[in-house]
């Protein structure tokens, strides 16, 4: 588009109707808005900025965007009073990767600043921001977005930044969750063609947090198709920035799984990541010293870390003071309660995250100082009861798929369970009234104070993990299925809680043998899709992880083993039959004497540590193999040879094995060859890349891939040149085939083999 196409679509997004607007060539517009008129023109002054002559005032045309049309100095506002900045925030350090580049590290909101500041001039940017389950991505967000609130209003900032949290959300599209967003924030007249005109501008960029909440509600591959869409409709323009767990994303699969590539040529997009490094001794040390609790801050910071590691063994890398989520509990329970480190790990053992020891710790204290009778001093619930009803809660959470529930149906779970433990009819109205205040339970941000919800999505896990514990246990113990079945038919679980439930569990080699043969006899009677086979695939991982087998066991159903539930598992003799992986990662895997029968493996993840001994793949089905090297860079195979040569070095032995083409004679690469495997592997991160990028990727190297590899690649109709809308004078090249299929082609007799051999002749 030029920039008179530009203006008369940003016009016709805030008309009332797609005909509400109109321009003409002299710059004289009219527009239809809110049921007014509204008319002006329009006019470029000498340094080709544009303006606007309103009711006789000049504004540039950005301002008239901004704040006449789009109201967001109106947002900004909005977003200050209903969305409070992070208590005792601190802005730890964070790693950016971006396209053929190295990766870059720098404190959180300096990193996610510079890269929503500073728009690509000739593509779209898609920023994932990933971590582990408590590591402060909602933190870094929510922050960022008062912050450029703030900043926006005083004429600092030229972007505003709007955090769109879909965890606990229930959503059919990515546009229902942003008008509905809109509405909570009782903002009238910004519509979804507005909002993609602003985020094209660079106006107004757009936080997705909780991606996992839309993979759930809509399935994997549908949520990457949404925020495909989004980005499709940017054209070229504007940046995404979307936050999730690293169990659901990897940066590199959304070009794979998102459909971009292969939509024929794409509109130019960047994709960056950026991921949260754990907490150091001084970030921890930050908190202590800035956190308030009900008015009550910690007396003294650096005795109360001392005295965390000492009772850690000195060790400064556990998450009880790595993890953000875990150290802010630590700190509430210190100031609350004046609870002691030791009393932490007391709790039961949770080697993973520490959150069961946070958990028991809470609950104990509620328990022994304020649920207790007056007269007597007698505790009102049990610590058992305590974690019966928060488990209800989550269980309730888990099957209306929900991370909030009003008090009334909180306040009915506790009278349901008051009734079946027979407590005094007494004492049951002041219990009613102390569930409304627990201290695991609290108001959503920005909520009525009528809904509850867990202080942290993790906490949620384990009571959802405690409440599935005794439904796996009596199957381990040779009980019926049904109650378990109907607990993982009803919605998708988390790794974290089944990390948890097999935490929790004595998983001897017999139960859990047991509890194999059951599972496998009742996925034979599914008669209907459900989450069933998900589930058992995120949970039988875990119950088998270092579990010794006197005897080879297996399992045998057509169940999804998918993202991280394999990665640095332990597993002695045993066979894996008949089941699927997606988008699974073996990464620091111990494997010996273990099968892999008749099962779709798709796309393997290995890196350097995976440790496979005895281990082998007997019709199988292998699409490809990805291999992390010790220097981050990434190895990608396709072409059947050259899958077999990597499985093998890695240690796994292929029986009768199922490739996607023919095999080819393995011979050493020629330098176009060579140099043609490490351009694809800038083309893993972006669309688009500038001749800049390349001469630094490629060095010295740079004069053969200008004069000789890519003018072979525009005669085969691999890459093509795309204009340069940025400064200077530069050129930027655009892939024109998808890269899997162009990976996958190698060896073959279709258009992309024969390219791939053309290239290997010409030296």
């Amino acid at each position: 588009m030029n920039e008179f196409e530009e203006v008369a679509a940003d016009l016709s997004a805030f008309a009332d109707d797609e005909s509400g607007a109109a321009v003409d060539a002299d710059g004289i517009f009219i527009l239809q808005r809110n049921g007014e008129e509204l008319s002006g023109s329009l006019s470029q002054g000498s340094d080709g900025q544009i303006w606007v002559d309103l009711d006789g005032e000049r504004i540039p045309y950005r301002r008239f965007l901004t704040h006449n049309l789009a109201r967001l100095d109106v947002l900004a506002q909005r977003l200050i009073e209903r969305r409070a900045p992070v208590p005792g925030f601190v802005n730890a350090a964070a790693t950016l990767q971006r396209a053929a580049e190295n990766v870059t590290r720098g404190d959180g909101l300096g990193l996610l600043d510079a890269r929503c500041a500073r728009v690509s001039p000739f593509a779209s940017r898609v920023l994932f921001v990933t971590a582990d389950a408590g590591h402060g991505k909602t933190a870094l967000l929510r922050e960022h977005q008062f912050n450029q609130a703030n900043g926006f209003l005083k004429g600092q900032s030229h972007y505003l930044f709007w955090h769109l949290d879909l965890q606990g959300r229930q959503l059919l599209r990515l546009s229902e969750a942003l008008m509905g967003d809109l509405a909570e924030l009782r903002l009238s007249g910004l519509w979804m063609p507005a909002v993609v005109r602003l985020m094209r501008r660079g106006v107004l960029i757009v936080g997705i947090d909780g991606f996992d909440e839309l993979a759930a509600e809509q399935g994997g591959v549908d949520a990457l198709g949404a925020l495909a869409s989004l980005v499709s409709q940017l054209g070229g323009h504007g940046v995404v920035v979307a936050a999730s767990r690293r169990t659901f994303f990897n940066t590199d699969d959304y070009l794979r799984r998102g459909g971009m590539v292969r939509r024929g040529v794409p509109d130019p997009c960047q994709f960056d990541q950026m991921e949260l490094e754990a907490w150091t001794e001084r970030d921890a040390l930050a908190f202590f010293e800035r956190a308030e609790f009900d008015g009550k801050r910690m007396q003294n910071p650096q005795d109360m870390y001392a005295r965390i590691v000492a009772a850690l063994g000195g060790d400064k890398t556990h998450p009880l003071v790595t993890r953000p989520f875990l150290v802010s509990q630590i700190a509430r329970a210190s100031v609350l309660y004046d609870a002691s480190p030791e009393e932490f790990l007391r709790a039961p053992d949770d080697p993973y995250s520490g959150v069961a020891s946070v958990v028991s710790a809470f609950v104990t204290r509620e328990v022994a100082e304020k649920w207790k009778v007056r007269e007597t001093g007698e505790p009102y619930l049990s610590e058992e009861q305590h974690f019966a009803f928060l488990a209800d809660v989550a269980e309730e959470m888990h099957r209306s798929q929900k991370d909030r529930l009003h008090i009334e149906v909180i306040e009915t779970i506790a009278t349901l369970l008051l009734d079946q433990w027979e407590i005094d009819g007494a004492l049951r109205q002041q219990i009613i009234e102390m569930v409304r205040m627990h201290v695991l339970l609290v108001a959503p941000p920005s909520s009525n104070q009528s809904q509850r919800m867990f202080d942290h999505p993790e906490f949620r896990d384990y009571f959802v993990a405690y409440a599935l514990k005794e439904r796996v246990a009596a199957v381990i113990a040779g009980a019926g299925t049904n109650d378990l079945i109907r607990f993982l038919s009803i919605s998708q679980l988390s790794d974290s809680t089944a990390r948890y439930v097999c935490s929790m569990l004595d998983r001897t080699p017999l139960g859990v043998t047991t509890f194999l043969s059951s599972m496998e006899e009742a996925l034979k009677k599914e008669w209907k899709p459900t989450y069933l086979q998900q589930n058992l695939g995120t949970l039988i991982p875990f119950m088998i992880d270092g579990v010794e087998f006197a005897s080879p066991t297996s399992f045998a159903g057509k169940v999804i083993y998918s993202s991280l539930v394999l990665e640095n598992t332990r597993i002695r003799n045993f066979t894996f039959k008949d089941g699927t992986f997606v988008n699974a990662s073996l990464r620091g895997v111990d494997w010996r004497e273990v099968t892999l029968e008749a099962m779709t493996l798709g796309e393997l993840q290995l890196d350097r540590t995976s440790g496979f001994v005895d281990v082998s793949l007997v019709r199988c089905t292998v699409e490809g193999v990805r291999v992390q090297s010790h220097d981050e860079d990434e190895l990608r195979e396709y072409a059947p040879i050259r899958i077999r040569r990597e499985l093998e070095r890695s240690g796994l032995t292929l029986v009768d094995e199922e490739l996607p083409i023919e095999a080819i004679d393995d011979v050493a690469d020629s330098t176009n060859v060579r140099m043609l495997r490490k351009l694809l592997r800038v083309f893993h991160r972006t669309t688009i890349v500038s001749d800049e990028i390349l001469r630094t990727r490629f060095g010295a190297d740079s004069v053969i891939l200008d004069n000789e590899l890519l003018p072979l690649l525009i005669k085969y109709g691999v890459v093509a040149s795309r204009k340069w809308r940025g400064s200077g004078n530069h050129s930027a090249w655009a892939l024109t085939v998808s890269l899997d299929d162009f990976l996958a082609g190698e060896g073959t007799d279709d258009v992309h083999g024969k390219v791939w051999r053309a290239l290997q002749a010409s030296g």
